[in-house]
């Protein structure tokens, strides 16, 4: 019996991109961050789920969390809009 191996997980490494500025030639390195960002999507009735998700991740996790929830375009509640 083997042992299961761990995924590998690549970070991106900044390479130096070489750019024209207004002094000439240059070259720049863009910064990376140094922790991973998660990226979550949940649909118009998953906050509870985002709710309880968010609650149980450790203050201290290091991770960013970005997060998109689509919501039904005729509900108002809590939505500030211009239009009328």
């Amino acid at each position: 019996m083997t042992a299961k191996k761990k995924p590998i997980v690549k970070s991106k490494i900044a390479k130096p991109k070489k750019v024209t500025g207004r002094r000439g030639p240059e070259t720049r390195v863009q910064p990376q961050p140094n922790f991973p960002i998660v990226g979550i999507g949940a649909s118009a009735d998953g906050l509870e789920a985002l709710e309880i998700f968010l609650a149980n991740v450790p203050v201290d996790s290091g991770m960013a969390f970005v997060i998109v929830q689509h919501l039904d375009p005729n509900y108002k509640e809590g939505c500030t809009s211009g239009s009328k």
